[in-house]
């Protein structure tokens, strides 16, 4: 069941987002809707949520030869933007960005940060501060596995990014397993059963919460971008909708805390 919020409060939380910080250079252009493609967004300004999405500077470590494919299907990103302004006041921006995690001033804009790969990234020492300095900052980390479908489907960005987080971001803390009632699940969307499943190992949506309980991080094995698919061509219209639905509520949660 849908849950409106204020669009005042969406909107200026969506603004650039550390108000302290220099304004960072624009990010590289990698995908953006055509005006005729409708989805009611922005075209931009200090009023628009901007997505972005992470390219490493770490390599990835695969199966068969695989490599960290962090520009998957780009144009999922831009099908779920235009659910996010059907179904929400947030006014998204119809662009993909791209930034790297190399400087605090070019993320800090961004108050979510997707990532998506199919295999463990090595992440750089600069990398590792920058995703602290982030989060603490009060930005949200949405990680998304994309499977990696040789060997049987894997979750090695999931496990290599829930390492990551608990061995050198925040050395000492765990990341925890969501459970259904948490309002991530219900903050927009009510999703009784959790995190849609649709493919790759189940593990759930993981998180991990500053010390005032505020969420800063999921990170799931389940290809929720691969559900965004237009088409529906691989898990089918239910499980679209789901997909879209997981997002957005992160997307809100993200805003909203």
């Amino acid at each position: 069941m849908k849950k409106y919020i204020t669009l005042c409060l969406c909107l200026c939380l969506a603004l650039p987002f550390f108000a302290a910080d220099k304004p960072a250079k624009p990010a590289p252009k990698a995908a953006e809707a055509s005006p005729d493609e409708g989805g009611g967004g922005s075209e931009g300004g200090a009023d628009t949520f901007k997505w972005v999405r992470i390219k490493y500077l770490g390599t990835g470590i695969g199966m068969g030869g695989a490599h960290d494919r962090w520009d998957s299907a780009l144009d999922n990103d831009l099908m779920f933007l235009k659910q996010l302004a059907k179904y929400t006041t947030v006014k998204p921006e119809m662009k993909v960005n791209v930034a790297t995690l190399e400087k605090i001033d070019e993320i800090a804009k961004f108050p979510v940060l997707f990532m998506h790969c199919e295999t463990a990234v090595r992440f750089t020492d600069i990398e590792v501060k920058n995703m602290k300095e982030y989060v603490n900052r009060g930005g949200f980390i949405f990680a998304d596995d994309c499977v990696l479908n040789e060997g049987g489907g894997k979750d090695l960005f999931f496990q290599g990014f829930k390492k990551t987080i608990e061995e050198k971001v925040f050395p000492g803390k765990k990341m925890v397993l969501l459970p259904i009632e948490h309002e991530i699940f219900h903050t927009f969307f009510d999703l009784p059963k959790g995190l849609p499943y649709l493919q790759g190992p189940p593990n759930g949506a993981w998180g991990l919460s500053d010390d005032k309980g505020r969420l800063m991080m999921i990170a799931m094995s389940t290809d929720l971008h691969c559900g965004w698919d237009s088409e529906a061509k691989y898990f089918g219209e239910k499980k679209l909708l789901e997909a879209y639905q997981m997002g957005i509520n992160i997307v809100i949660y993200a805003l909203t805390h």
